[in-house]
C-alpha cells in the first residue's frame, strides 16, 4: 500500500487531493473502488470521471478540473500507470 503523496513522489508527478489517501489496488475507471488507482489516457473516457469510485486517477493536467477525486498529473498517463 502507498499513499497518493508517496506515489506522486515515486513517479515524479504533481498531484491534487489528499496526500495521505491510501492506494492499495489498480482498476479501470468504471470498476475502481475507494482505494484503487485508475488512469485516463483518451478523451473518449472523460465522461467516466464523474462516476468513478477510484481514490485517484492518473490523467493529463488539462483534464484535472474535470476530476473530483485525487489526481496524479502526467503528460503521459498510460505510461505513468504502467
Amino acid at each position: 500500500m502507498y499513499t497518493l503523496g508517496e506515489l506522486a513522489n515515486a513517479l515524479a508527478l504533481e498531484f491534487t487531493g489528499d496526500a495521505t489517501c491510501t492506494i492499495s489496488g489498480v482498476a479501470n475507471l468504471d470498476s475502481a473502488g475507494p482505494s484503487d488507482l485508475s488512469f485516463i489516457s483518451s478523451k473518449a473516457f472523460l465522461s467516466q470521471l464523474a462516476s468513478t469510485g477510484a481514490a485517484a486517477v492518473i490523467l493529463h493536467p488539462e483534464h484535472a478540473a474535470l476530476c473530483s477525486v485525487g489526481c496524479l498529473l502526467s503528460q503521459t498517463p498510460y505510461l505513468s500507470y504502467a
